[in-house]
Order: C-alpha cells, then structure tokens, then sequence
C-alpha cells in the first residue's frame, strides 16, 4: 500500500508539479526505496530553483528515465494526492515506532538504547500530527460522522460494536469503542484483577488481539486465575494444594488451558515498565500483528522520572490516552484509591479517591469503580458487589450489581 501511495505521489507530482509545494512536509526519508527517494528529492529541488519540470527536463536528472515516465503514465487523478502523502508519512512513523520497539525490546534497561528510542517514537509522534491536519472542512466532517454513524448501526446489527465488559449487569452501563481509555480502580482486595480479567476473556473470544502488561503479577499467575474461572476449580486449590486435584479437575484445566490459549494475545509481565516503553512495545505490536485492545495491571506500578509523582501519572494516563486515539485501541488502565473513603460513613468511592488524580479524570473516557461492603460490614452479604461507572464521557453512570466469586476469580450477574 505505501509503495502505491509513493508512485501516485511521484506520477501526480510529474504531472503537476504545482502540487510539489503543498506537499513540502513530505520529505525525502519518508519514502521507502532508493529509486522513489532519489526522485522525489530531485523534483523539490527543481522546484525550488524555479526550474520547468515535465518529461524532458526531469528523465534527464534521474538514473531511471523509463521508471520516471511509467509514473507519469500511471498517475491518478491530482484530487487525492493529499490522501498519498498522509498513507506516506503514517507508514514513516509506523516504521519508526517498530523500530523503536525493537530497541526496547532488545535492551530495555540501557539508558542510550531508551534514549535513541523515546527519539524514535517523539519523531514518529511529530511525523503523525504532520499527516493529520488539524482542521478539516465542515462538510467532510458532516459526511464522515454520517458514514460513521452508519457502520456502528451495521457492526451493532452483527454484534461487534465496541468491546463488552466481559459482566452482563455492566455491558448494560459502559460502551467501551476503539480510542477509549478505560480506568477501573478500587482499594486493595476488592478484586480489580479479577474484575479485569472479563473484558480480556471476552475481547479474546471475540476474536479481538489483546496485550496484557501485568506490572503486578506473572503472567504464571495471570493465567492460574484464568484457569480458575474457565474450569471452575477454587483459585486457593490451585495455588496452595494442586495436588488434591482429581482427574475431571486436571482435565478441565487442560481444556481450559488449550482454549484460552489458542486466542490472539500476549502478556508482557516486565516490572516498573515506564509509560513510553509501554507505549513502544504497543506500537511495536500493532505495527507486527494488530492491537484492539490494551490492559495495563496497574498504572501506579509504573517506573516514574522526577519528583512531582502527581504529575508524573497524570502524564503516564495522557500518554496512554493517545496512544489509544493513535492505535485506534481500546486501554483498560486499572489504578489505585486513596484512603480517603475509609474516612466516610459511606465507604464507595468517588472521583476524588483516585490516587494522583487530577490528569487521570480529565484523560478517561470511563472511570469504573468496584466497592464490595462486605469489606467494611461484616454483616453485610460476603458476595455483594457493586460496579460503578462514575463517569463515562458518551454514556450513563450508574451501578451494576453483581455477586463476587471469589474463589474462581470472577464477578457474576445476580440470581433473580
């Protein structure tokens, strides 16, 4: 596709070289081969000495004078040629961000490998705003939410609007589409990761290809607790006493094992990742196989530079946040409360609980919470469990309730 847009580019360029100044933010090293560079940096020289270009002048400055007029003969139409130079430049910066990941991926403690990288990726992020302008016309803005709003219509007609919750009670509460950030937080023991683990489970069946970035737990653990719930068998069995399992039990784990297994996802569990390795290991990813969806466990496990910790996250959650515009993905982001709530009579949480809060708010999309009383009343039902969807930017809030097993790491719709 990028060599297609290249040839088009160059053959409305040689036609009508008047264009050539408008495209002045593509430059040489956009281009892929040797052959569409050496032209390519020709004609904006031609260009800016004021020299005639057409198929006289041009062949005679080039080493392949047939290749030159076979562009000119297979030019398109000049109207689109807009179109070409952004196909170019968001190939250039996905070239950059795999090759940034690559570097990570290769060392990610070296401080001048991370150093080259987080360049890589900066310039790619400045490559991608030249390729989107920032003002589009009124009328194409009308046409294009129009032509939007009719393949949601059809994708909801087929079941694939958006990424469900993985809980039925919430499904009916939160719409999470590509580009959004999703933050789920809780107190410590109110189940976050179990919590986490529906959207995964039902992205992945879906068909959908989903990275984990588990900062907190092995990937071993992680998928002991799938385990759990796909085979119904106790996660404190599994973990503490694997050797009382009987037979139907062990085959259950292998069924679920080989099935959850055979889904398009991985799990990256290296500790105190920073927000920009994360992110370049995303875009690496995309760039190899396709991303649809991201879930970070947690974001304050992260590895932070400076003093203000405050800012620090705020700047991991916007990161985050373009990252899932750019990719055109899905990030589940889960977080931590403050202590403030235990100071309430009424211990569920509010927006203003979220630890280093500020920026996280104002980058989600949906800022879920999980309150479960039974932590704070010991009278209260031990399964209760409440989700609550305290802010969601294109949707209701509200509360799903539910029941909590947690002994299969799991969170259940209520019977009756």
């Amino acid at each position: 596709m990028t060599i297609e847009a290249e040839r088009a580019l160059l053959g409305v360029a040689i036609n009508a070289p008047e264009h050539i100044t408008r495209l002045a933010y593509v430059e040489v090293q956009h281009l892929t081969t040797p052959a569409h560079r050496e032209i390519w940096r020709i004609l904006c020289l031609m260009q800016k000495h004021g020299e005639a270009i057409d198929l006289v002048t041009l062949p005679r400055q080039v080493h392949d004078a047939d290749y030159v007029r076979e562009l000119a003969r297979s030019a398109p139409q000049p109207k689109n040629v807009q179109h070409y130079a952004v196909a170019i430049l968001e190939s250039y910066a996905c070239r950059l961000r795999v090759e940034a990941g690559a570097i990570l991926q290769a060392s990610p403690d070296a401080r001048e490998r991370v150093l080259t990288a987080r360049k890589l990726i900066a310039d790619a992020e400045t490559v991608q705003r030249r390729a989107s302008p920032s003002a589009t016309d009124g009328e194409a803005v009308m046409v294009r939410s129009a032509e939007a709003m009719m393949d949601d219509a059809k994708a909801q007609e087929e079941g694939r609007l958006g990424f469900p919750s993985g809980v039925r009670a919430l499904n009916c509460l939160l719409h999470v589409r590509r580009g959004h950030l999703v933050v789920l937080a809780a107190r410590p023991a109110m189940g976050k990761t179990a919590l986490m683990l529906h959207p995964l489970r039902a992205a992945i069946r879906a068909g959908h290809r989903v990275g984990v970035y588990s900062l907190e737990m092995s990937a071993e653990e992680l998928g002991r607790r799938l385990i759990s719930e796909a085979a119904n068998i106790p996660y404190g069995l599994i973990t503490r006493s694997p050797a009382s399992l009987h037979d139907n039990q062990w085959s259950a784990t292998w069924a679920a094992a080989k099935e959850l297994g055979s889904h398009r996802w991985y799990v990256n569990d290296t500790p105190g990742l920073s927000a920009s390795q994360l992110v370049a290991d995303c875009e690496h990813q995309h760039a190899v196989a396709g991303l649809d969806v991201v879930i970070v466990d947690y974001l304050t496990l992260m590895r932070f530079r400076g003093d203000n910790r405050t800012l620090a996250v705020g700047e991991a959650a916007t990161e985050l946040k373009r990252m899932a515009k750019r990719l055109n993905c899905a990030v589940w982001l889960l977080s931590q409360l403050n202590r403030k709530n235990e100071q309430r009579p009424d211990k569920r949480p509010i927006l203003s609980d979220l630890r280093d809060s500020g920026q996280i708010e104002q980058d989600a999309d949906a800022i879920v919470f999980i309150h479960r009383e039974c932590i704070y009343d010991e009278h209260a039902p031990p399964d209760g469990a409440e989700i609550i969807v305290a802010k969601q930017r294109r949707g209701p809030t509200g509360v799903a309730y539910c029941r909590f097993e947690g002994r299969y790491q799991r969170f259940s719709d209520m019977e009756g």
